[in-house]
């Protein structure tokens, strides 16, 4: 979306650049004729930028948030971690939502971590675990043999 949107502000300010150059040389009835398409021009450029930066902070939205390390020994077993993110102002909230509707146990919270880019971060945190082959197929439930490595990669972003 943002691509498109900074392809489009490229092609308004060439075209909107074209007509004035064409204005600056026109005479007479043509000038009138020009002069609207130059403001045409200049509308659909605005708005191209309005769409732009909408674009942009739409990205920057889906990006930030909060990633959690969350572990339930009665439910999942021992060395098996929930990793997750949430873009919850109150991201405890989704913990509980979590312990409330999927195990019998709570959760208990090993990290929680605010991040800007949190997808990345998410995805690091995968290099330091393995998968758990559970009937689920729950792909953010992770074993991990050292939870102290895991938590350093998350500190250090």
């Amino acid at each position: 979306m943002r691509k498109e949107a900074e392809q489009e502000e490229t092609d308004k300010t060439k075209a909107l650049e074209k007509v004035r150059q064409e204005l600056a040389d026109a005479h007479g009835k043509q000038t009138d004729r020009l002069q609207l398409i130059v403001d045409r021009l200049e509308a659909e450029l605005k708005d191209a930028l309005e769409r732009k930066a909408k674009a942009i902070a739409r990205e920057q939205l889906t990006r930030s948030g909060h990633i959690y390390v969350l572990s339930n020994v009665g439910s999942l077993g021992e060395g098996i971690y929930k990793i997750g993110m949430t873009r919850r102002l109150e991201p405890l909230k989704r913990v509980k939502e979590l312990g409330d509707a999927s195990v019998p146990f709570r959760f208990d919270v090993h990290a929680m971590v605010y991040s800007e880019d949190s997808p990345s971060i998410e995805s690091l945190t995968g290099l330091s675990s393995e998968k758990v082959a559970l009937s689920s197929r729950d792909p953010s439930l992770k074993r991990c043999r050292n939870l102290a490595s895991m938590k350093g990669q998350l500190s250090y972003k």
